[in-house]
Parts: structure tokens; sequence; C-alpha cells
């Protein structure tokens, strides 16, 4: 039927995104470090814009999309299938361990051990099951021990206990935030309610910083209010050559305005080589234009180019437009410094992002949705895991593979929100359906 078609499209689409997700991932450790180095501290972020404010959004998906590679490799037919299934799972068990997630980890070898005693295979007998599951696991652990026991793997490793204690103070500080009322007992304190709350209410002292595009009859502007480390940026189109030519127009209200700039490689997170500025007005309270020259950090040619403004640290809001960046043959290297189009081509990100997640599914649900959402939620998973356990029995694939996934995705979710992006809440939802869609016809490509 049509449902058993879309679950079938949807397990081999989990293995297409997974291997251009771990593409993306290569690309990335090629472009700012290198794909041995395990001594840098550089974190990936793949190909998910919701990485911006940080989270465990690629680990997270990286490990329950192996939940189906791993299907694949156990059901295939011909050589080359395994030999296909068997690189990209190496692939992936990469991409995991440089994330430097200590949940995605724990995560993936959950996933791994689940799959081998759970996922249907075309071996026969037990003592052949237990050398091809052993087998899976011992190339598991050959591409993961090496990057664990060494480097910045290792030391994030070492520090798990003390990183622990800093999150049970954020989910601490997080439950603060509840007003305790009955109605937000029982049905929550609303969808996406927490960085708002936790703006006005937290006892933290990172708070995030404020990004609004206003308008004035003369011109638009955007306002950058202070805060923890905040970066609107946008990608300049190369080729780039220097020095640059900026110039812009401020304003503070109450003092005067002063905005630091920073032309940096970056991807999404991280930043390699920067060249940074400052713009620094000479009164309070009216516009002025300021005009600098920026040096452009050596060329790197995989590595793209960001010019940054950074929110005010402390202090008052600034007000910014008219941004123009020149090239030294005249070219301009950005597009929408006005903010006539709103935020369209600027997009922004944090070093800091506590404000922004709780950090913890469970919690999570219950700050959102209350007791009821999280009794709504262990049912469906309850319900989803003895369906799927069901349609093992009666030797049915992809339903067994989706919770795999779904434990990978609930185990990754013990110490992080993830469901407070739509899309990832979407592939949760997916994940439940899975558990109780029946396969599609024997012969489908997505498990031959």
């Amino acid at each position: 039927d049509s449902g058993a078609a879309v679950s079938t499209w949807i397990g081999a689409g989990m293995v297409g995104a997974l291997a251009a997700t771990v593409a993306v991932v290569l690309w990335e450790r090629i472009a700012f470090t290198a794909l041995f180095d395990f001594s840098a501290d550089y974190r990936v972020t793949g190909p998910f814009s919701a990485m911006h404010r940080g989270g465990a959004y690629l680990e997270c998906f990286l490990v329950l999309a192996t939940a189906f590679v791993l299907l694949w490799l156990l059901r295939a037919q011909h050589a080359w299938q395994r030999v296909a299934a068997a690189v990209l799972l190496v692939l992936a068990g990469y991409a995991v361990m440089v994330t430097y997630s200590r949940n995605g980890y724990v995560a993936l070898a959950l996933v791994l051990v689940l799959g081998v005693l759970l996922l249907p295979s075309r071996t026969s007998g037990r003592q052949r099951r237990a050398l091809q599951g052993a087998a899976v696991l011992a190339l598991a652990a050959a591409v993961a021990l090496p990057i664990a026991m060494t480097g910045f793997a290792r030391e994030r490793i070492d520090n798990s206990l003390a990183d622990l204690g800093v999150r049970e103070k954020h989910w601490l500080d997080a439950i603060g935030l509840h007003d305790g009322s009955l109605a937000s007992t029982l049905f929550g304190m609303g969808l996406g309610r927490f960085p708002e709350l936790h703006y006005w209410r937290s006892r933290e002292v990172a708070r995030a910083a404020t990004l609004r595009v206003m308008r004035e009859p003369e011109r638009p502007f955007l306002r950058l209010g202070p805060g923890a480390p905040t970066y609107v940026e946008q990608w300049v189109a190369g080729p780039v050559l220097g020095p640059l030519q900026l110039s812009l127009e401020l304003r503070a209200e109450k003092a005067v305005p002063i905005l630091e700039m920073a032309l940096c490689e970056k991807w999404m997170l991280t930043s390699a080589s920067c060249t940074s500025a400052a713009a620094k007005g000479s009164s309070a309270g009216a516009w002025q234009t300021v005009r600098l020259t920026i040096e452009v950090p050596p060329e790197h040619a995989l590595r793209p180019l960001k010019f940054s403004l950074l929110a005010p640290g402390t202090g008052v809001p600034v007000d910014v437009t008219a941004i123009r960046l020149s090239s030294a043959d005249g070219r301009e290297l950005l597009a929408n410094g006005g903010f006539e189009q709103g935020a369209a081509r600027w997009f922004w990100s944090t070093d800091v992002d506590p404000p922004w997640h709780i950090h913890s599914l469970p919690l999570a649900l219950w700050f959102d949705l209350g007791w009821f959402g999280v009794f709504a939620f262990a049912v469906a998973v309850l319900a989803a895991a003895v369906a799927a356990l069901r349609r093992r029995q009666r030797g049915q694939m992809l339903a067994p593979a989706a919770l795999v996934a779904l434990a990978g995705m609930l185990t990754s979710g013990l110490v992080n929100s993830l469901v407070d992006v739509p899309r990832f809440l979407f592939l949760l939802l997916v994940l439940i359906w899975l558990c109780g869609a029946d396969d599609a016809a024997k012969g489908s490509a997505a498990h031959s």
C-alpha cells in the first residue's frame, strides 16, 4: 500500500541523507583542519543550519541514520552492496567521532549494539549471526577507539563529570523559569518559549543577545542588543582582493556607538583565520557614517569567507545600516547591507548556547507541554516500541530499524533538547510512525 511504499523510500532516503551529510563533514574536516588531526578543537557542524546556535543535531542525525545503514549491511545480497554499506558505516562512525560529542558516542554505541541484536540479517544460524555482529562492532571500535583515546576527544571525555555538573545547574535554572501554576504544570509553558523566558527570568550570567530589523521613515536598520557572543554574518562573494573598504552608518541612543566586526574563514561556528575591526562613532543619539579599511585573512581555497557584525557584549544596543564592503577592484561584496529586504542574506550564530536550549528532551517536553505532554510522549514511544517488536517477529525490517534509530535519538536527547527545531521534531514523529509501518514489497531496492 502507499504507506508501505513511503516507509521504504524513507529508509532509502535515510541512507542517502547520511552519505550526503558525511560528505559535508569530510569536506569540512579537510578545509578547516585535517582528516587525521584529532588534537585540534575544531568541531564539525555539517550541513545543518540549526547548528548556528549549538545543539546536538548533527551527531543525532548521524547516529539515527546509522541504524538504516546497518540494516542495509546486514541485508545486502551482493558483495558490492556489503562493501558500500561497510564503507558508509565506517565513515559515519568517523563523522560522529569528530563531532567530539560524548552523548553522540554513547548513542552510536547503543545503536550499533541494538542493531546487531534486533535487526534482521540474511545470515542464518546463531553462530554465524554472532560472528557477523562481532565483526560489525569490531569494525566500529577500530574507527572509534583511536580517536576517543587521543587528543581533543580524550580531553572531552576526561571532563565529562565536570561538564555534567554545569549542565545540571542549567537544568535547575530552567526548572526555576517555570511559573508553577496548575495550567502550566499540566500543559506546559508553551512551545518555543524557553529562550524568551531565559532572557527575562534566568539567574545565569549568560543572556542571549537581541537582534531585530526595524524601520524608520527614512531607513531600515538592524538593532544589535548586548548579550552572549553573537555574530550577524554573511558569506562574502569571492574572489576577494584586499584591502577592503568598509562603510556603515551607526547609532546608539545613550552612548557613543561602538561596533566590532570580523572577516573570518568560517563555515558555521568555529572560525579559522580572522581579521577584526571596530567602528566607533563620535557622539550619542544621531546617525553617523564610519569608514574603515579591513585586511583580508590569508585565503584558503576550500574555506568560505564570512563578514560578521558582533553583538555588543555589554552596554547599550547599537543600530547599524547602509553597510558596504568593497574589494580593491571596486566590487561590492555584500548584499542587502541596508536591510531593505529585512534579514535576507544575513544569518546569525552564537558561541554560547544555554540561553537557547534546555539541553534535555524530557525536561524540554515537561517545560513546553507539561505532564500531559510527557505522558502522551511516553505512551507514543511505548506503543511504537511494541509495534516495532511485533513487526520484527513477523520478519519485517524497517520497523525494527526505526526502533533502533529512535533509541539512538532518545539517548542523545537525555542531555539535548533536539525537538526545539521543527525538522527534528518532524524526524522524531516520522521514526515513531515508522515503528508501526509495514514493509513494502520484499524485492525493494532499499533493502536488497
